[in-house]
Order: structure tokens, then C-alpha cells, then sequence
């Protein structure tokens, strides 16, 4: 099969794609956690808004996923990609969950920035891209397919689950 997505690999795409997907999880899961918030300060909240909650965060998860665990892939290598992932979720947490009202410490507010610059200079002493990655090659493997079906199937039933319990 041709390879049919042809794409120049970039290093700063690749790591601001796994940044915005890393951002992207964490507001994820402020948009659940308001509602669980709202509800230990005794604020009742109704059954739609806690379903718009988990639909906002089932969006945001799959919005989050495909473009950091995927696209970001497609512009550089994976060693890049899940150090840039995590350190934007960190930073990201360190912000977002701060505006809940959730105390952070001064170390780990220190800790935090370093990691996030330390990822931030991997690239330059880190790996680089790889211009002879074919894509499509990689999915006709069986395994490939079968371990995308796997995940979008376990995908499937969390959601499901999660849907029953609300």
C-alpha cells in the first residue's frame, strides 16, 4: 500500500501538538470535576449538567488523545511526544486545578516548572525526527490493528460504564 499521508516531520509541531493534547486531558477532567466540586460545597447540581459534564469530557478525552497520542506522532518521534504530553498535563494541572482552589506547595509548584523546562530543552539534546517513518506501513500489521480495535473497544465500555453510573 502507498504510503497516502505524506507528512514533512517537524519537531516544534510534534511537541506543541503533545502539549495541546496534554492540555487538553486536564481540562478534560476539570469539566467533571466542577460538578464534584460544586456538589461538596453543597451546591446541588441537576442530572443534565452532570451529563454534559461527562459528554464535555468524553469530547475533550477523544479531542486530547488524537491529538496528542496521534497527530503529534505523525509530525515527530514518540520520545518526544510523551515527555511533552505530561509535562504540559502537569503545568496544565498545576493551573487549572489552582483556579478550583486546590492548594499546591512550594515544591510542588518548583518541581513542577522544572520538569516543564527540562522537556522543554530535550529537543535540542534529545531525539530528532524520523524522516523515513511510513505510517501506513505501520498499520497493516495485524497487531497494529488489532491493538487500535482493543483500545477503541475499551474506549467504548468505559464510556458506557461511566454513562451508567451518572
Amino acid at each position: 500500500m502507498e504510503n497516502s499521508l505524506n507528512l514533512k516531520q517537524s519537531v516544534p509541531l510534534c511537541c506543541a501538538f503533545a502539549a495541546i493534547g496534554g492540555a487538553l486531558e486536564v481540562a478534560a477532567t476539570a469539566v467533571t470535576a466542577v460538578p464534584a466540586v460544586r456538589e461538596k460545597e453543597g451546591i446541588l447540581m441537576n442530572k443534565w449538567i452532570r451529563w454534559l459534564s461527562i459528554f464535555g469530557n468524553l469530547i475533550l478525552q477523544g479531542a486530547g488523545s488524537i491529538v496528542g497520542h496521534l497527530v503529534a506522532t505523525w509530525f515527530g518521534p514518540v520520545s518526544l511526544v510523551v515527555p511533552f504530553f505530561f509535562s504540559a498535563t502537569l503545568l496544565c494541572n498545576l493551573l487549572i486545578v489552582g483556579i478550583l482552589r486546590e492548594p499546591f506547595t512550594k515544591n510542588m509548584r518548583v518541581g513542577t516548572l522544572v520538569i516543564v523546562v527540562s522537556v522543554i530543552l530535550l529537543p535540542i539534546v534529545g531525539p530528532t525526527t524520523q524522516d523515513d517513518q511510513n505510517f501506513m506501513l505501520l498499520m497493516e500489521h495485524w497487531y497494529s490493528q488489532a491493538w487500535f480495535l482493543l483500545l477503541l473497544f475499551a474506549s467504548f465500555t468505559t464510556g458506557i460504564l461511566v454513562a451508567k453510573d451518572v
